[in-house]
């Protein structure tokens, strides 16, 4: 049997099976794009919550791995 490490999604983090989908660490829940580039009021810095984490994992592949996700993970902010 795999012991399959849980996937942990960051702020702006695409779905793994719903590519139209965004993870919104703040709502803990998934969007589609406008959530994070709407005009409407939105319900944090989305940039700011975003590079707080990019600084936690920087760019050490250990570190994400540890945190449960990958590294080339896609996300709304590096598209």
């Amino acid at each position: 049997m795999g012991n399959k490490q849980q996937r942990h999604y960051i702020h702006g983090d695409q779905h793994e099976d719903n590519p139209t989908l965004f993870h919104c660490k703040k709502c803990d829940a998934f969007f589609e794009e406008n959530h994070f580039f709407g005009k409407e009021e939105k319900c944090c810095d989305h940039w700011d919550k975003y590079d707080s984490y990019i600084k936690m994992l920087g760019k050490s592949p250990a570190k994400h791995r540890d945190f449960g996700r990958d590294i080339n993970a896609i996300n709304i902010f590096t598209m």
